[in-house]
């Protein structure tokens, strides 16, 4: 029989499920401070708790756990927790947990120091380490949140997509067999009358064949008694020789101008105007070929220009590319790079703003000639503020960008003239009118501006002073310029740096601009 087991070997295995429940388990350090004697709320007796923290040796047990490693954890655990704060271990780690862990404390910056690997745990010395693990992942998961989102919407519309298509392919499969099924009866019927056709076709040809029969006989008499004739002639003429040079010669001639034109044909240069290849020639056809070569040009300058009579838009908008090639080309290092960049106008929509719309309306000025943000140069300092700049068909204005309060607004006949520097720099100069200093626009003097579009925007206001003045406006491309700035004349000059500069630099230095590019 089986002896009932002893009290000691009970409590041996009271023992061991104890110790294999509380290493299943993560310790925590707790211990519980009594603020009061009365148990009230809210009050806190500094000695009581002072006494307590010195009884149960709390300060001693905090800098022994402050000396050692506060936060100790497997690594699987970690890794898992924290692996979507690197990209090498999100979404999946394929190696081992302490090597995922390592990559990601890597990727973190993490100071070694704060930090050490056991055999299955890492441990960590400080628990604002772990905090900050914390902060971390909880800044990263909105970002998980919206990906899962966007996983879930594109799989929503990519399922609602094959639907569609689906359903698109059985309606083209069915209106395809339908209209093959049209089209057969009509190849049918064009079959039948296509034969009815050849069969006459055939009984003709038979009847004309017997006709061309009966003729041949008769043709092949007559052109034996010619040759027969010809042959006569031909011992007769042995004797004179003398005409058969002239004819040779105008036979060869004309020979040879077919072949001109055969080849010429042949080898035409492209439609575009600008092409000036030309077939060479024989120089007896020299003076042939340079007409010819005229002609062309002209026809092909003619069919070129056949769809700006339909399209007014494109034919204005190489009308102000003539003009910027006039204006710029050779002049201005940036002009190359704003050839193949058409035209827009407007960059910012102001046709769709409703606080323009009111404004353009309160000044009868409706027209927008051209529209960006600008940085306009503050004539004290040098400094550039982001402003809106707006050329309209009578003025130009100077707004501000987000109230689309007007700030300057200067009429286009007071604008004298327009600067711009010979280098790649965006900054262009209006010189205004001096005369009228009592109006507050035309007050402060010149205004220096930037923009990408300098081009562009030198252009349509050319365009737009001709029209409302009936004058041309006068571009300035040099690197020394005099502006008026609050009724004092000072210079601007243009210089390249020895160093590339990610961006022009305008600085004040008293009586002058410097602008480095």
């Amino acid at each position: 029989m089986k002896r009932p087991p002893t009290a000691g070997f009970q409590f041996r295995v009271s023992i061991n499920e104890l110790m294999k429940n509380l290493m299943s388990k993560h310790p925590n350090y707790i211990r519980c401070i009594k603020p009061n004697e009365t148990k009230r709320a809210l009050k806190f007796e500094d000695e009581l708790v002072r006494h307590q923290v010195r009884y149960l040796g709390l300060m001693e047990n905090l800098k022994v756990r402050r000396a050692g490693y506060a936060y100790r954890q497997f690594f699987e655990v970690v890794l898992d927790r924290y692996k979507m704060l690197a990209e090498k271990t999100w979404p999946v780690w394929k190696g081992s947990p302490q090597a995922g862990l390592k990559e990601l404390l890597k990727a973190l910056k993490m100071k070694p120091t704060e930090y050490a690997f056991g055999r299955t745990k890492i441990f960590i010395r400080n628990p604002r380490t772990v905090f900050d693990l914390e902060d971390r992942r909880r800044a990263k998961l909105p970002e998980l949140a919206t990906l899962i989102q966007k996983i879930f919407r594109g799989w929503v519309q990519k399922t609602r997509y094959q639907n569609i298509r689906n359903a698109q392919i059985t309606i083209s499969s069915y209106w395809k067999g339908y209209k093959q099924y049209m089209r057969y009866n009509l190849m049918r019927d064009a079959a039948i009358i296509v034969a009815a056709y050849c069969r006459g076709w055939l009984a003709r040809r038979e009847y004309r064949a017997i006709q061309f029969e009966i003729k041949s006989r008769w043709a092949v008499a007559v052109i034996a008694k010619f040759y027969y004739g010809w042959k006569v002639r031909k011992e007769y003429r042995l004797k004179f020789r003398a005409r058969a040079g002239p004819v040779v010669y105008a036979f060869l001639k004309r020979a040879m101008a077919v072949r001109f034109l055969i080849r010429l044909r042949q080898n035409l240069p492209s439609m575009s105007p600008i092409v000036k290849e030309w077939p060479p020639c024989n120089p007896m056809f020299k003076d042939a070929s340079s007409q010819l070569r005229r002609l062309h040009h002209h026809w092909r300058c003619r069919v070129y220009r056949q769809p700006f009579a339909s399209n007014v838009a494109r034919k204005a908008q190489f009308v102000e590319k003539l003009q910027a090639s006039q204006t710029f080309k050779g002049k201005k290092s940036s002009y190359s790079e704003s050839v193949t960049v058409p035209f827009k106008g407007d960059y910012v929509g102001l046709g769709r703003d409703q606080a323009w719309n009111q404004l353009a309306a309160s000044l009868n000025d409706n027209q927008v000639v051209w529209a960006d943000l600008v940085m306009k140069v503050n004539r004290a300092d040098g400094k550039a503020r982001e402003k809106l700049l707006v050329i309209t068909g009578l003025s130009f204005m100077v707004l501000d960008p987000k109230s689309m309060k007007p700030l300057y607004r200067v009429p286009l006949t007071d604008l004298q003239k327009v600067s711009v520097s010979q280098l790649s720099d965006d900054f262009f100069i209006f010189h205004v009118a001096s005369g009228r200093m009592n109006e507050q626009s035309l007050k402060k003097g010149d205004y220096i501006f930037q923009n990408h579009h300098v081009i562009e925007l030198v252009t349509k206001t050319a365009r737009a002073v001709r029209q409302v003045g009936n004058r041309s406006l006068p571009v300035s491309v040099v690197n020394r310029v005099e502006a008026n700035l609050m009724s004092k004349v000072v210079q601007i000059e243009f210089q390249s740096s020895p160093h590339p500069l990610p961006r022009p630099i305008c600085r004040r230095k008293g009586p002058r601009f410097e602008v480095s590019v």
